[in-house]
């Protein structure tokens, strides 16, 4: 399945659920089952999978239009948890920081799902990059820096728009609600205030290359796996 109809596949979808009636409730699906669409080979047996589990759930499934993006998120969170209390913590905190910086929450979901599984003290392998050594990027300098909790936020990247939002440190970002808060604003800083790449079907593709790091091909095309691979973690919620 290619990025164009994947996200074909994903308007339409989504359409149709909000168009649907209420009442019939969304089942989990179950991350350990070897029917689950990442244990079973090929790329093209996955899609295979994940195009019967759309039909399937859109056929069966029915949500009211004002609860529709929660029920999604759920959806998508209860893949990696079975753990009711934290599926409402991270899906109130989800809606509520995807509205604030206009973003698609299950977008956000997906993204988060992808650096860390839902683990809000994951840690990635520390890695050499340049930072800001003052606003604006007018002074910069190299460090060895970690990405650390829900979003994978790197936070001496970030420090000077993350402190507007009232976070100020590093260790803060094992919070869930600040971590949420923080990969939902830096989303929203690459979606709505950069300019979108070239050869990037959308902003919202742009963004997610920009917020993994933009590596390319020997053709000097941006190399979308990291995109990709979020947009099929969506797919798997519908």
């Amino acid at each position: 399945m290619n990025i164009k109809k994947t996200l074909t596949i994903l308007t339409s979808i989504t359409s149709l659920i909000i168009n649907l009636s209420a009442n019939t409730t969304i089942t989990s699906i179950d991350v350990n089952s070897p029917n689950y669409p990442w244990h079973c080979g090929s790329i093209k047996e996955q899609n295979k999978i994940i195009d019967n589990q759309i039909k399937t759930n859109t056929t069966n499934t029915t949500i009211s239009n004002n609860s529709t993006n929660t029920l999604l998120v759920k959806r998508l969170i209860s893949v990696y948890t079975s753990d009711k209390i934290k599926i409402n913590k991270l899906a109130k905190h989800i809606i509520k920081y995807s509205n604030k910086y206009n973003l698609d929450p299950l977008t956000l979901t997906a993204v988060l799902a992808k650096e860390s599984s839902f683990n809000p003290n994951a840690r990635h392998t520390p890695v050499i990059v340049k930072i800001p050594l003052a606003k604006n990027w007018t002074k910069i300098g190299t460090k060895e820096v970690q990405a650390v909790g829900l979003g994978g936020v790197i936070y001496e990247i970030w420090k000077y728009e993350l402190y507007k939002e009232k976070i100020y440190s590093r260790k803060s970002l094992y919070n869930i609600e600040t971590n949420i808060k923080a990969t939902a604003l830096i989303l929203s800083i690459y979606t709505h205030k950069r300019k979108q790449l070239k050869y990037t079907k959308s902003k919202e593709e742009s963004a997610l290359l920009r917020y993994y790091g933009v590596m390319r091909d020997n053709k000097g095309k941006p190399i979308k796996t990291y995109a990709n691979s979020v947009y099929k973690i969506k797919l798997s919620s519908l």
